[in-house]
Parts: structure tokens; C-alpha cells; sequence
């Protein structure tokens, strides 16, 4: 979840070095399904792949917002790729929706992302600073491929 925090009672010298001016144009507010996952391989694959990274943001009593990328590519055949990241400015225009995990909460985006999660009933409103028409992202990042039931690391950007 993404909270705009507004901070009172800091030190001009401080405020002037890093002004953050926020338009309300610039405040969007979008209502994302609750998404249940289907296939516990993608779990699995959370757990043992992402969630064993040294990592402050990942620790398990710390909230972090997640960009998850699921789609075809012709370069891996009948395989998925998914792309996993830190966000900074999620896209709710294109999401299909989110999920909750340890805390955490992923942001679910790609064609073939359906495959793999239902739509709930319940509905969460997320607030976003809308400045780029694409997302943009923190480090880690992972590049992943589920094939055979299976989610194997392509690649980790630390």
C-alpha cells in the first residue's frame, strides 16, 4: 500500500533540501480487486526465490509494494516469464489487481497473469502520484520463468 505522508514540525534547512510539491492533478485513486491465488507454485516460488533475498525492504515485518509481471514471451516458448520488483509508482490503470503476502503487497499486471490468480469480491482503494505513464522500480529485481509447474530465476538484479 502506498501512503502520502505529510510532515509537520521538521526543520526548515531540512524541508528546503528536499522539497516535495504535490499537485491533487497529480493524486489518482484507483479500487483494485483482491486477487486469490490459484497455483501454489507461484507461493513456493515467492518463498524460496524473493523472500530469501538479504534485503531490508523483504524482512518479513516490513511492508513493501511489489510490480508482478506475468506474460507470454515467444523467446521462452510455452513457458511464462514473470518479472518480479520493488515499486516506486505502481500503474493502476493496468493492474489486474493485488495480493497480500507476508505482509507485502503485489501489484498484478500481463495477459496471462489470469492464469494464475480469481478475482475476489472485496475491493481496496490505492492512491498513486501519477507523474510517469510507466511504473518505475527500486532494486531487487527478479526475471523468472514458470514452466513444468516450476518457477526457476532467470536472472536477479540486486
Amino acid at each position: 500500500m502506498f501512503i502520502l505522508v505529510l510532515i509537520i514540525g521538521m526543520p526548515n534547512n531540512l524541508l528546503s533540501q528536499n522539497k516535495i510539491i504535490i499537485k491533487s492533478s497529480q493524486l489518482v485513486r484507483y479500487s483494485l480487486n483482491e486477487l486469490q491465488v490459484k497455483d501454489s507454485v507461484l507461493i513456493k516460488g515467492i518463498d524460496s526465490i524473493i523472500m530469501r533475498v538479504n534485503c531490508s525492504m523483504i524482512k518479513h515485518n516490513t511492508k513493501a509494494n511489489f510490480f508482478f509481471y506475468i506474460d507470454q514471451n515467444e523467446q521462452y516458448g510455452d513457458s511464462l516469464f514473470m518479472n518480479l520488483a520493488l515499486s516506486k509508482e505502481p500503474d493502476g490503470r493496468r493492474c489486474l489487481g493485488y495480493f497480500s503476502y507476508k505482509n507485502n503487497i503485489f501489484m498484478v499486471y500481463g495477459k496471462k497473469a489470469i492464469n494464475f490468480f480469481s478475482k475476489k469480491s472485496s475491493r481496496k482503494q490505492f492512491s498513486f502520484i501519477e507523474k510517469n505513464p510507466q511504473p518505475t522500480f527500486d532494486p531487487p529485481e527478479w526475471d523468472m520463468l514458470y514452466s513444468n509447474n516450476k518457477i526457476m530465476l532467470l536472472k536477479f538484479y540486486p
